[in-house]
This record gives structure tokens, C-alpha cells and sequence, in this order.
């Protein structure tokens, strides 16, 4: 008695005249498998089923048998997992690429300014600062925790405890050490809203809503400085303010450029403006809060502007508030492109090179904006991770 692949070594008889040959039944899966002659002649495989024991009818691409690599028949199929990782791992590349390039062009920005202090006094002008404006500097900053809460809790509709979104807030100061400010601040308030009872799309809308309020009061802040100060740019030698405005006019030349390049900020513009919506549609159920949460969205800006003033103040330098919106509001956005944690080099470089062409001297410039970075990014870094502790120990984060 003969079974399994002993058939192989037994002649077939030719069939008769009209009758189409089946191929025999596998003894041990009960399946259809090809003919033994043709299984000899392709190598134990035919198309793509493999003739091995255990395996027969198995299609080569499901996992279970795959051609050699090597042979003439062999076809390249990629299963979702493998498609998912092969994204997943160019994704991560570019990331890499991204951060490489941030950070060498941090350091390119800061080896420049290093040459360019060489022979500057910096270490008088930081010896010279006011401590009563480095102090009011901390205040606007703190003022401005607390304007950031209720811009957030403006536009949600769970009514988010007070304390807890102060600390989220915080948290947030903590993560700039180690992620980008454009990601860490959506990303921890996303998460604080969903751990806090809100769905994701809720949150996200939440979030969105929160941040393009609070552009368009910073549009509105810098309208109302202008129109109050009356003579701020005009404080500007003709040189110097060219030079701010062509500052100015090649960053919205690359943002314009960009979004015709690049579908992320094509995709960034678009959920703006379904947040736009969203907040339409907010203001009409409940218009106090949303009112409450646009004054604490002017009131975020105007707080980081003040603490700026401050610092600038602190290091001894006069300038215009205008031109001080102008150069911090610039600082923020080089900060946001450039990937670096915290926009790390890239705020400063930018800073200094704003307050020198606003007539500020390069020492004064230089402690300005370490001074600024100090009490934006540095002071609240301790309080923010022992905040991001607290929120997850009570599951917020």
C-alpha cells in the first residue's frame, strides 16, 4: 500500500479517449494538488503552490511558502505588514534627516554668533541686568499659564477643572526639551482632553479651534499695537525696517512656497480652516465661553510680547513694542520649521538677528534673547516635568 508521495514512482496510465485527468487526492490534507509529472518537472512547484508535504495547496504568497529568490517565476509580493513597515521605516528616515538637518543648522547658527562675540563684552552686559525686569519677565510668563487654560477651555465642551489644565499646561514646558514646540503642545493637550473624557475627533477640533483663535488674536494684537503706537515702524531707520520687512515678506514667501510643495502644510492650511468651522459652530452653542476663550487667546499673545519687552528691558535695550511683536512673532515661526527640541538655536539665532537690525547692539541683542529663552524655556522645565509626573500618575497624560 502505497500513500503520501510514494505515487510519484508509479507509472500513470494513459487516460482515455475524452476523459481529462484529475490530479490525486493529498492523504494528508485531503486536497487537490497538481499532477506528479508536473510537479517533478517544475521542482516540486507549479505557479504558485507549493508541493511540499504538509504544505500542498498552499498559496507561496499567504506566509506559508514563497519562491526562491532566485529562480525565473519568483514575483515580489509585499503583504500590508510589509508595505507598513517599509513606510514606517522611511517615515522614521526622513524624521532623522529632518532633526540632522535642524540641529546642524542650529549649530551652524550658533557657531556664527559665537564668532561674532568673540570681541563682545557679553559676559558685563549679562552682568548688568536688571533683576526687577527679569522678574516681570517671570510674572508675564507665569500670566501667560494661566491665559493658555482658558484659551483651552474655551472652545471644549467638558469644562476641564482649572488646576488640571494649568498643570497640563506646564506639562507642556517640560516636553520642550525633548520634542519641537509644534508638536509637544498639540500633542499633550490632545492626550489631556481624551484621558479626560473627550473623544479624538472632539479633542482634535478642541485643540485646533484653541490654536487658530489664537492667531487671529495675535493678528489683532499686533493691528491694535500698530494702530496705538502710531510710530513704530516709522521708530525704524529706513534701512532697518527694510531689512525687517524683507525679513518679514521671505517668510511668508517660503510658507506660500511651501504649501504649493508640500501636501503636510497643504493638510496643515486645510484643518485650519475646519477648525475655523468648528469654531462657528462652537460660538453658536455656547458664545460666553467661546468670547472668554478668544480674550484669553489675545491675552496669551500679549503676555509672551510683554514678557519679551521685558527681557529686551531687563538687558538694558529700548525697543519699540511693535517691533518687538515683529522680532518675537518671527523668532516663533523660525522655531516651529526648524525641528530641533524647544527650537533650540534657531529662536536665538533669530532673535538676535531681529533685535540687531531693530538698532539693538549684538551684546545687548545676544542677553535679550538667552534671557528670554531662560525664563520661556528653561525656568519652566522642572516645574513641567514634575507637572507631566502628577498628570500621569492621576491618568491625565
Amino acid at each position: 500500500m502505497t500513500t503520501g508521495l510514494a505515487t510519484l514512482d508509479r507509472p500513470l496510465a494513459p487516460p482515455a479517449r475524452g476523459v481529462v485527468p484529475r490530479a490525486p487526492l493529498d492523504p494528508v490534507r485531503n486536497a487537490t494538488r497538481p499532477a506528479p509529472s508536473d510537479a517533478i518537472r517544475h521542482g516540486g512547484r507549479v505557479g504558485s503552490t507549493s508541493a511540499r508535504p504538509g504544505t500542498l495547496g498552499r498559496p507561496a504568497g499567504d506566509g506559508w511558502s514563497r519562491p526562491p529568490s532566485g529562480s525565473a517565476g519568483a514575483t515580489a509580493v509585499l503583504e500590508p505588514a510589509a508595505v507598513a513597515q517599509r513606510v514606517g521605516s522611511a517615515r522614521r528616515r526622513l524624521t532623522l534627516l529632518a532633526c540632522v538637518a535642524g540641529g546642524g543648522a542650529a549649530a551652524a547658527v550658533v557657531l556664527v554668533l559665537a564668532v561674532q562675540l568673540r570681541h563682545a563684552d557679553l559676559a558685563a552686559t549679562l552682568a548688568a541686568v536688571r533683576p526687577d525686569q527679569l522678574a516681570l519677565a517671570a510674572l508675564w510668563f507665569a500670566l501667560s499659564l494661566v491665559a493658555a487654560a482658558y484659551n483651552l477651555s474655551g472652545f471644549s465642551a467638558l469644562r476641564p477643572r482649572l488646576r488640571e489644565t494649568l498643570l497640563a499646561q506646564l506639562a507642556v514646558g517640560g516636553l520642550r526639551l525633548v520634542a519641537p514646540s509644534a508638536l509637544s503642545t498639540p500633542a499633550v493637550m490632545m492626550r489631556y482632553l481624551v484621558r479626560s473624557g473627550s473623544t479624538v475627533p472632539d479633542a482634535a477640533t478642541t485643540v485646533g479651534a484653541s490654536q487658530s483663535a489664537q492667531l487671529l488674536a495675535t493678528a489683532a494684537v499686533v493691528g491694535a499695537l500698530g494702530v496705538h503706537s502710531g510710530h513704530g515702524w516709522s521708530a525704524l531707520p529706513a534701512g532697518r525696517g527694510l531689512a525687517v520687512a524683507a525679513v518679514v515678506g521671505t517668510l511668508v514667501l517660503a510658507g506660500v512656497a511651501a504649501a504649493r510643495r508640500s501636501e503636510r502644510v497643504r493638510g496643515w492650511a486645510r484643518t485650519v480652516w475646519r477648525s475655523q468651522v468648528a469654531l462657528a459652530a462652537h460660538a453658536r452653542r455656547h458664545p460666553g465661553r467661546v468670547v472668554a476663550g478668544l480674550l484669553a487667546s489675545a491675552g496669551l499673545t500679549l503676555t509672551h510680547m510683554l514678557a519679551f519687552a521685558a527681557c529686551v528691558a531687563a538687558a538694558g535695550g529700548q525697543v519699540p513694542l511693535l517691533t518687538l511683536a515683529a522680532v518675537y512673532l518671527g523668532a516663533a515661526a523660525a522655531g516651529s520649521l526648524v525641528p530641533t527640541p524647544g527650537g533650540i538655536g534657531a529662536v536665538e539665532a533669530a532673535l538676535v538677528a531681529g533685535l540687531t537690525a531693530a538698532g539693538l547692539g549684538l551684546p545687548a541683542a545676544t542677553a535679550a534673547a538667552l534671557l528670554s529663552r531662560l525664563v520661556a524655556v528653561w525656568l519652566p522645565a522642572l516645574p513641567g516635568l514634575v507637572a507631566l509626573a502628577v498628570l500621569r500618575r492621576r491618568g491625565l497624560l
